[in-house]
């Protein structure tokens, strides 16, 4: 009895070193390689059941949220996805809410994995012409991101093939 419990026990430690996600490429933060994977915004509902995560930082390059991300896992496949309200503030420039889901199954690894995510969030944009401004209220973060449309940048959906969620679909062979 005492051997099964320990093989059982050597097993699922094993599997938790050994099922990361793969990342779409690396970058260093603090001297730590960290996993980076591309996305695509999405509107919708913007009041979705989440996965604990937290936001380190957020900054808008282009058309690209850039998002550092933390959570306890590392056994399990997770995945992300960024939303935003189809209503926006009559304000100038307008406001419009968005929220970054987390989606992973019961992981009973704790390690803490930190992410970069590159979210292409061109459909978050108050008008598809350069320079149109738009505030972005991102939940979990303090300040609001003003982003600014640019015509000339390549959107992330069209280097990629993307499902619904914007995550990454595998080419067929």
């Amino acid at each position: 009895m005492r051997k099964l419990v320990f093989i059982s026990a050597l097993l699922l430690t094993a599997s938790c070193s050994v099922s990361k996600n793969e990342p779409t490429e690396n970058v260093t933060i603090n001297e730590k390689k960290v996993n980076t994977r591309n996305l695509v915004a999405i509107l919708g509902e913007t009041k979705i059941q989440s996965k604990d995560f937290t936001i380190k930082n957020a900054v808008i390059n282009g058309n690209i949220l850039e998002l550092e991300v933390t959570y306890f896992g590392s056994c399990q496949a997770h995945d992300f996805i960024c939303t935003g309200s189809n209503m926006i503030s009559k304000s100038l420039p307008p406001i419009r809410s968005i929220q970054l889901v987390h989606y992973g199954k019961e992981d009973l690894c704790k390690e803490l994995v930190t992410e970069v995510l590159k979210i292409d969030i061109t459909a978050f944009a108050y008008k598809q012409v350069d320079g149109s401004q738009i505030n972005l209220n991102l939940s979990g973060w303090q300040e609001q991101l003003m982003y600014t449309y640019s015509a000339k940048t390549i959107k992330l959906k069209e280097q990629q093939r993307l499902d619904s969620k914007g995550l990454p679909v595998e080419k067929k062979k």
